[in-house]
């Protein structure tokens, strides 16, 4: 039977968060009780809209809870306005529907439990971090019977080009986690690369496990770091999808085993992997 389901789910709220970015919370309780940290969901439009054809994967934000029950009703994705879909989900108004399904792939799961945990976005990539931050500080929980060991520290180190494409700082700020930001011109936070951050980091004493999420280049620059240092990094990877179940093979990823160069698809193996089994 499988694991992920499909729902018509209902717009409660979408807003714009930071420049081209948006942040959107859709009622799907079948969904909300399920979906763990670092999965992902499969969104297109509904009513019958075929264009965009194609779904696109979002990652778990947050979970929205009944204030007075505390149940879960829905999912919360941020999403950066890059194309058709994405510039006609800014459309989408409270009460409106779009069709979901999910969870999808492997999550935060398999990252072990860390004393000192390093989170590094870039970009986009801060998306997944909100719920795995509160989860591993223990503010919120996710999934039914799931408890996860919590970490002693949390950090952040997120990075954008400028300080208008910073998105939900606020939000990480309210978590018991040290935030640290960089921008490429200096506007908000530290000048420079959040790997520069990043390093400066696992220069202290910690018993440091990192995860990256975000563009390409950055992801091997911290797959490069970590792997001088001896230090544990996985990577959530940004990788278009179609289907997000592994029916198109469209999301194949080049790993390394054993030796030699193979392939996994990302939507079932991924999207967090060991960094270093990644092929850049």
């Amino acid at each position: 039977m499988q694991a992920w389901s499909v729902e018509e789910a209902t717009v409660l709220w979408n807003r714009p968060v930071a420049r081209d970015t948006w942040r959107m919370a859709l009622q799907a309780p079948r969904l909300a009780d399920r979906i763990r940290p670092g999965q992902f969901l499969m969104l297109r439009l509904a009513n019958g809209r075929s264009d965009p054809l194609l779904a696109r994967p979002y990652a778990l934000y947050d979970v929205v809870r009944l204030g007075s029950t505390g149940d879960a009703i829905g999912v919360e994705i941020v999403y950066l306005v890059v194309g058709k879909q994405t510039r006609l989900l800014t459309e989408l108004r409270p009460g409106e529907t779009a069709v979901v399904w999910g969870p999808l792939g492997n999550g935060f799961d398999a990252i072990p439990p860390a004393r000192h945990l390093l989170l590094v976005a870039g970009g986009i990539g801060q998306t997944p971090f909100y719920a795995f931050a509160a989860e591993r500080t223990g503010v919120r929980h996710y999934g039914a019977e799931q408890r996860t060991e919590l970490a002693e520290a949390v950090v952040l180190c997120y990075g954008a080009r400028s300080s208008d494409l910073l998105a939900c700082v606020d939000d990480f700020s309210r978590l018991p986690i040290e935030v640290v930001l960089c921008t490429d011109d200096g506007s908000a936070g530290r000048r420079g690369l959040v790997t520069e951050a990043a390093a400066e980091w696992l220069d202290r004493p910690g018993n440091w496990v990192v995860v990256g999420c975000g563009p390409e280049p950055m992801l091997r620059a911290l797959q490069q770091l970590c792997g001088r240092r001896g230090v544990p990094c996985y990577l959530s990877l940004e990788v278009p999808m179609a289907c997000g179940f592994g029916a198109c093979f469209s999301c194949a990823v080049p790993v390394r085993l054993g030796g030699a160069v193979d392939y996994r698809r990302c939507c079932l193996d991924g999207p967090v992997f060991d960094a270093s089994e990644v092929v850049f």
